[in-house]
């Protein structure tokens, strides 16, 4: 294959899989009496079977996923991407996992194998991490009176929530209470302060069970 023996067969032999990218030339030749043959090549034209199944564990303190994934056949690399951006190049003979840092938001990951230069088609898993600020419960980039007003209003005003209860979420206990809407007053009046993330857009340091989180300033 490319000049490079690849396998012995009997003289009974008929066929043989050879598992290759595109542009490469495979070619077999017989042997008899000592004697070769004429070589008979072709061009193998094909594309490569892709990544098998992938997942996505995302750990969210942590801002990073872990990425596991099953490779029907040994790739010369493999290439992991986040929103169309490569961010890992690893041999195909390495263990099939990774681990991607800096994930935040809505964000696809993809693997693709390398053969011959041939790229596979991709296997891609959605992965959501929190990206908001801490106490910014109207989303508008900032903190002040007028995301304790809103707070106090999604509790006792009917007022529907924006969507992060983590932004809501101001004094990072775990829960959305009267005590969120007291914690930034304190910070605005009384020295108190938020905890992270803030006063930036960022993922949730802790764990907790408040669910789905899309911030409007925070991409």
């Amino acid at each position: 294959m490319n000049g490079v023996f690849a396998n012995s067969l009997p003289g009974t032999a008929t066929n043989f899989t050879v598992v290759a990218g595109s542009g490469r030339d495979i070619c077999v030749r017989g042997l008899i009496a000592n004697c070769w043959s004429d070589l008979v090549c072709c061009n193998n034209t094909g594309t490569p079977p892709g990544i098998g199944s992938i997942n996505c564990d995302p750990n969210e303190p942590n801002s990073e996923v872990v990425v596991v994934w099953t490779p029907p056949i040994v790739y010369d690399t493999v290439e992991i991407s986040l929103n169309g951006t490569v961010v890992q190049t690893i041999s195909g003979t390495a263990s099939p996992f990774v681990t991607v840092t800096g994930v935040a938001g809505i964000r696809e990951i993809c693997v693709t194998g390398i053969i011959g230069g041939v790229a596979t088609t991709p296997a891609c898993c959605t992965v959501e991490i929190p990206n908001f600020i801490r106490g910014d419960t109207n989303h508008d980039g900032g903190v002040d009176i007028a995301d304790a007003i809103r707070a106090l209003q999604e509790l006792f005003s009917g007022v529907p929530s924006l969507g992060c209860p983590d932004a809501n979420d101001a004094n990072d206990d775990g829960g959305v209470d009267i005590g969120d809407a007291i914690g930034i007053l304190q910070f605005l009046f009384s020295s108190g302060s938020i905890p992270m993330p803030f006063p930036n857009c960022g993922p949730d340091p802790t764990s907790d069970g408040l669910g789905p989180c899309t911030h409007a300033a925070c991409p």
